[in-house]
């Protein structure tokens, strides 16, 4: 067991050394100030032998000063700076290896495709970015500096107590297997609550993302007592689990070393180091150096137990982080877009996971630039699945999306969006003011960028109308904004960074037929090498668009609009 722990440690180390490029410094710093500290910790034991034996059986007191005091005053001062510059060094490593792995992990969510990252809850992306890799922040100091350390003491203090008395020595070495296979038991049973408390507290975060975003419907349905009982059983989990391990900590790290190392050892350590020095076997000095060596042991082997313990209760933890560390993100064949962009659809046919029948089936189309298509159909029939295919959402089972000649799979998503604007049926924004979004969208727009964006879009008038125009704030996911001023806002925003193509997931489904008329002139007016695609389910002819298309049964109709009647 302890060489597989071995083997897995040094597994762990061959992954995380990529992320210890510069900071290895402090790597090295650790582990000679470590060295140091060890050096200093034997140190002690032969000043207080000096102390007893030399000075207050012997009388030699010009040792006092000479010997004890100066050398009391500089162990207490190498201890005071290496322990200033220990911690030092292991802020640096440790947040600087926090902070490239947790850098890792999201840089690697967000480059994901839009389908894969779906594949995630919420809890999930939090939880592995920011409680799995706890873990990993003090990983290189407690499980590879200080169980290197640890071992070597262990073997120091063995040789010094062997060199005293070998008698005692034989005691004292029989302990060690019995702590480290105390400390297997235990972390074996800590394991699986480790695993079922991370596991509740991802469905309590989930459920707490949930309640927080839907809190209007939850009072709408008179739900609150429901969602607080909901709350509670998460707490009494929490609460049954945190308890457990708490109890198992106690056990582990408090209980069982002072039974065993404070009360057991002493007491059998100074019965039988007393018959010795009764005997001359020993002297009170040399049995009190053995008795604070042995504490030295002890503290090494429990260090060490301790850290194998807790290296196996993670185990599955650590596993998680050092699979989303290795997991290679597809990477796009980044590519120029040609003046003339033209979007293909070839025999494309597509269902969703687990589902049997075909939810596009077989479809060719072509878009080329300068159209105005609108998309027409029944709920369900495949109208939004059709715009997640073009815009590079999801990818078909069959066929191929190209645009501008090339397949939408070897398009770089982030050169892909910069030309596309899509305004989706459920929009959010961010807790920010517009101007911000706007300028997070295009960093360097002017006023007049923005202004003219914003009247294109049929949302100038309401901003102006609000209390600090461009600088209110939308709150959290735009909720002090109302639907269409919302989706609107959003339009502006894919109007100021003039994408080529504009897709619009029944954008105007909140707005009256006046605003609503307004807005497909704008858009009838922009640029003509633009392509425009709007959805609609709507069943009244739309006053827009020089295409109609008919979704049904998996199937695309060409100008067949009046069938949606």
């Amino acid at each position: 067991m302890l060489w597989n722990n071995q083997k897995y440690r040094i597994h762990i180390v061959s992954f995380l050394k990529h992320y210890l490029n510069n900071v290895k410094r402090y790597v090295v710093g650790l582990f000679l100030l470590s060295i140091i500290s060890v050096m200093v910790t034997f140190l002690p034991p032969v000043i207080y032998r000096i102390f007893i034996d030399d000075i207050i059986v012997g009388g030699q007191f010009s040792k006092f000063f000479s010997v004890v005091l100066i050398g009391y005053l500089g162990i207490q001062l190498v201890k005071t700076i290496s322990s200033y510059l220990h911690l030092y060094c292991n802020n640096r490593l440790s947040y600087h290896l926090l902070f490239n792995i947790k850098s890792k992990i999201f840089s690697d969510f967000v480059r994901k495709d839009l389908n894969g990252a779906c594949d995630d809850s919420i809890a999930n992306v939090k939880m592995n970015i920011e409680d799995d890799t706890a873990f990993i922040r003090g990983f290189v100091e407690k499980q590879i500096i200080h169980y290197i350390i640890s071992a070597i003491s262990i073997l120091i203090s063995c040789s010094l107590l062997f060199s005293i008395s070998w008698k005692l020595a034989v005691i004292a070495v029989l302990m060690i297997p019995l702590t480290l296979y105390f400390d297997l038991f235990i972390s074996n049973k800590e394991k699986n609550i480790v695993e079922l408390n991370r596991k509740n507290d991802e469905q309590m975060i989930s459920w707490f993302y949930a309640s927080l975003s839907g809190w209007k419907e939850i009072k709408a349905l008179n739900l609150e007592k429901y969602e607080k009982r909901k709350y509670v059983r998460f707490l009494n989990k929490f609460a049954k689990l945190h308890t457990l391990r708490i109890q198992f900590f106690v056990i582990r790290s408090l209980v069982m070393p002072w039974v065993k190392d404070k009360f057991v050892m002493q007491l059998l350590l100074y019965f039988i180091g007393g018959l010795f020095v009764i005997q001359s076997d020993l002297t009170i000095g040399l049995l009190v150096m053995f008795i604070q060596y042995n504490t030295v042991l002890a503290d090494s082997v429990k260090e060490l137990s301790t850290a194998d313990g807790e290296l196996r209760n993670q185990k599955s933890i650590i596993d998680r982080v050092i699979k989303l560390l290795t997991q290679k993100t597809l990477q796009r064949q980044s590519t120029k877009w040609r003046k003339k962009t033209t979007i293909e659809l070839s025999n494309v046919s597509f269902r969703y996971p687990d589902q049997g029948r075909l939810i596009l089936n077989n479809i060719n189309l072509t878009i080329q630039p300068g159209d105005r298509v609108v998309i027409s159909g029944k709920s369900g029939e495949g109208k939004s699945t059709l715009l997640k295919m073009i815009t590079g959402m999801i990818e078909p089972v069959e066929g191929s999306v190209a645009i501008a000649g090339i397949s939408i799979q070897n398009i770089n998503k982030r050169s892909l969006y910069k030309k596309l604007g899509y305004v989706m049926q459920e929009t959010s924004l961010f807790h920010m003011t517009i101007r911000e979004y706007f300028l997070f969208i295009k960093p360097h727009a002017t006023e007049e960028e923005i202004t003219m964006a914003c009247k294109k879009a049929q949302i100038y008038n309401d901003i102006q109308l609000m209390s600090d125009k461009l600088d209110s704030n939308m709150g959290e996911g735009g909720s002090k904004l109302s639907g269409g001023q919302k989706q609107r806002i959003i339009l502006a925003g894919q109007l100021l960074k003039d994408a080529e193509i504009i897709v619009l997931d029944e954008a105007t489904k909140h707005l009256d037929q006046q605003t609503e008329d307004l807005l497909y002139t704008a858009l009838n007016e922009l640029s003509q090498d633009k392509i425009i695609i709007y959805i609609t389910h709507r069943k009244s002819v739309v006053p827009f668009g020089n295409r109609f298309l008919y979704v049904k049964d998996g199937n695309v109709i060409e100008n067949a609009l009046l069938m949606n009647t």
